[in-house]
C-alpha cells in the first residue's frame, strides 16, 4: 500500500467488499448479527487492502453506545460463591468499586448466588439466560470446592463473556485480573531488606500455595538463590505451635513474610514479642484492619475497577465462551510501613536487590 495515498475509509472497503457500511461496521465489531464466514470475509479484506480504524470514530462510537445502555440498564453478575445471601455484604469497597465503575459505563452490577442452596447449575445458568445477561464478574470460589487439584465452575462458559477476579479456577483458564503475586513478593523483600533484616522467612498454608500457583514461593526462592541464602519456607496444612517452633529453631528467621494475619496472631499467642524479637509482614492485607501490619496492599479495590473495565470491552466485542487467548490483567500493589517491622540497628550492607535481579 502506498504511505502517501489516502487512507481507506470505512465506506470504501464497504464498496470492495460488496457490502454496506454498516455491514462492514458490524463485522469489525464481530457482531452476532452475522455469519462468522462474512465476519472473517470482510476483517480478510480489511487486512488485504490496509484498512486501519480512525481511532477517534471509534470512541466516539463507543460513547454513543455506551450512552444507550445507560438507558437501558444492562446487568452485569457478579458470581457469588464463598458466600450465601445472609452472609453477602453488598456494602464491601471492592464489589461497591465494580458497581461505581459499571455506571461509568452505562451498567449495573448485580450479585449472582451461583451455588445457592437448592439451586442447580442448568437452572442457574437459565436464570442468567432468561434474564438477558451476557456478561459475568466471578468472584473466587473456595478453596474447598477444588477436586484432585482442579476448580471449575459449571457455567454455561459459551453463552457469557466472563471475567475472573484473581485466577482461582483452573478449568477453564478464562480472562482475569489479579495480584502480581512475584511483583509483590519482589517488593516485600526489597522493602525488608531496606530495613536492614536479613534473614527473611516465609510461611504459606497449602491451599493458599495452590490458590496462587506457587508464585509467591517461587520468587522467594530465586531470592534465596541471589542472596545465597538456604532458608526453606514453612508450607503445611494448618500452622501450629509446634511446627512453627521448630521452623524457627532450624531457620532462626529475622522476620517472617506470610498472607495475612492468621500467623501474626499464631507468633504472639507463642509469647514471642513483634516486632522486638521477630519482624512480621503480609503478602496480602486484604481484610485487616489493623493498620500497625505491615505488608502489601493487593489494592482488591483497583483490581475491581480493573475486572469490570476487561469485561467491559469483552460485550463490546461480543467475545463470549472461552478464550482462545486468555488476557490476564495484573495489579503490583503497594507497600504499607505499619509497626510490625522496624528499621534494624547494624545491618550488613547489601548489594540493592533490584542490581542483582537485572544481572540475573
Amino acid at each position: 500500500m502506498n504511505p502517501e495515498a489516502k487512507p481507506l475509509s470505512l465506506r470504501d472497503l464497504a464498496k470492495l467488499a460488496g457490502v454496506s457500511a454498516s455491514t462492514v461496521s458490524l463485522a469489525l465489531n464481530e457482531s452476532p448479527k452475522l455469519p462468522e464466514a462474512t465476519i472473517q470475509r470482510i476483517k480478510d479484506q480489511a487486512k488485504q487492502h490496509g484498512y486501519r480504524r480512525n481511532p477517534k470514530l471509534s470512541r466516539i462510537l463507543k460513547e454513543t453506545v455506551n450512552s444507550r445502555y445507560k438507558t437501558t440498564g444492562e446487568v452485569i453478575a457478579c458470581l457469588v460463591t464463598r458466600h450465601t445471601r445472609a452472609q453477602w455484604n453488598p456494602a464491601t469497597p471492592q464489589f461497591l468499586a465494580m458497581q461505581a465503575r459499571a455506571r461509568e459505563y452505562g451498567y449495573a452490577v448485580e450479585p449472582f448466588w451461583f451455588l445457592e442452596e437448592g439451586l442447580s447449575a442448568q437452572r442457574a445458568n437459565q436464570i442468567l439466560h432468561s434474564r438477558g445477561i451476557v456478561g459475568l464478574l466471578l468472584l473466587p470460589p473456595p478453596y474447598a470446592l477444588r477436586h484432585q487439584g482442579q476448580l471449575t465452575l459449571q457455567v454455561e462458559w459459551e453463552r457469557f463473556c466472563v471475567v475472573e477476579v484473581d485466577d482461582t479456577i483452573t478449568d477453564p483458564v478464562l480472562h482475569r485480573v489479579r495480584h502480581d503475586h512475584l511483583s509483590g513478593m519482589t517488593r516485600a523483600l526489597r522493602e525488608l531488606e531496606t530495613l536492614g533484616y536479613r534473614r527473611i522467612g516465609l510461611c504459606l498454608n497449602t491451599a493458599t500455595e495452590l490458590a496462587t500457583h506457587h508464585r509467591w514461593s517461587t520468587g522467594y526462592c530465586y531470592w534465596n538463590q541471589l542472596r545465597g541464602h538456604r532458608l526453606q519456607p514453612l508450607i503445611c496444612e494448618a500452622y501450629t505451635p509446634a511446627a512453627l517452633r521448630s521452623w524457627l529453631d532450624d531457620y532462626r528467621p529475622d522476620v517472617v513474610l506470610s498472607p495475612g494475619g492468621e500467623l501474626l496472631t499464631l507468633l504472639r499467642s507463642m509469647g514471642i514479642a513483634v516486632p522486638e524479637s521477630l519482624g512480621y509482614a503480609a503478602l496480602d492485607l486484604f481484610g485487616i484492619t489493623a493498620p500497625e501490619i505491615s505488608g502489601i496492599n493487593q489494592e482488591r479495590v483497583v483490581q475491581s475497577g480493573l475486572a469490570v473495565d476487561l469485561l467491559v470491552s469483552l460485550l463490546h466485542r461480543n467475545a463470549k465462551g472461552i478464550p482462545l487467548n486468555p488476557t490476564c490483567w495484573m495489579a503490583s500493589g503497594s507497600w504499607h510501613a505499619g509497626q510490625t517491622c522496624v528499621p534494624q540497628a547494624h545491618a550488613t550492607e547489601l548489594a540493592p536487590l533490584d542490581s542483582l535481579l537485572w544481572q540475573a
